[in-house]
């Protein structure tokens, strides 16, 4: 059946062909503009480099979050959507746990502070831990472990961490299903991000074989959506 959203997709492909924008880039022009609401309500501007969730994928799971009634949140590799997440749970009141984990300690005091900045730090609690020293490139295993009670369970995860393109690091984030897998919920969400790196798509390939866990690849983010839920593309 032809619905609406279907219409609008097929209209906004053929208008991005014609125009001869890239649908990606036309589809994160899109994103953007439906985040601006969020964006607009923050006290000071904030850097959104590449390295970040792009627009669409973004978009994506604040959708999730709202639609699908997230409540557990985890994101591995903090940054721009930290912020962006924290302050939709605040503006929608948003009654959720929101972990957040990253490796450089420097950037994860530029986050918290942003956190403070906008009076977030109640929304989201960023914890800074390490890489292992074993060479995994993986954060350290008992600080993990130690976290693992009081994140509970997990109804979305968000995986754009650690650094995974540097030379011997491609795989780095396969730890993310490896160590939190047992606190998944039976309704739950995975993104992960940078899902068009052959790294990343060597990740998805091993948690298929290990989990049983099936992803579908929507723009530069691969998503798993397990259990009932709504639409979020």
């Amino acid at each position: 059946m032809l619905t609406r959203k279907s219409l609008l997709n097929k209209s906004s492909f053929l208008f991005s062909k014609l125009s001869g924008v890239d649908p990606l880039l036309h589809k994160n022009i899109l994103a953007m503009q439906r985040l601006d609401k969020i964006f607009s309500s923050l006290t000071r501007y904030y850097p959104y480099s590449t390295f970040a969730l792009d627009p669409a994928s973004l978009n994506m799971v604040i959708c999730d979050i709202i639609v699908n009634s997230r409540k557990n949140i985890v994101e591995i590799g903090s940054g721009i959507s930290t912020v962006v997440i924290a302050k939709l749970l605040e503006m929608n009141g948003i009654e959720a746990s929101f972990h957040s984990i990253d490796a450089d300690e420097g950037w994860a005091s530029l986050i918290n502070q942003y956190l403070i900045d906008e009076g977030l730090t109640e929304r989201c609690k960023l914890h800074y831990i390490p890489l292992s020293k074993s060479g995994s490139h993986w954060y350290d295993e008992t600080t993990i472990a130690n976290l693992k009670p009081a994140i509970g369970t997990i109804d979305c995860l968000v995986v754009d961490g650690p650094i995974a393109y540097l030379p011997g690091t491609k795989q780095a984030r396969h730890g993310a299903l490896a160590h939190f897998q047992d606190l998944l919920q039976e309704r739950h969400s995975i993104f992960l991000d940078d899902a068009l790196r052959p790294g990343e798509r060597e990740v998805i390939a091993r948690w298929k074989a290990q989990f049983g866990y099936d992803f579908k690849t929507i723009g530069s983010v691969a998503v798993h959506l397990n259990g009932s839920h709504h639409n979020i593309e």
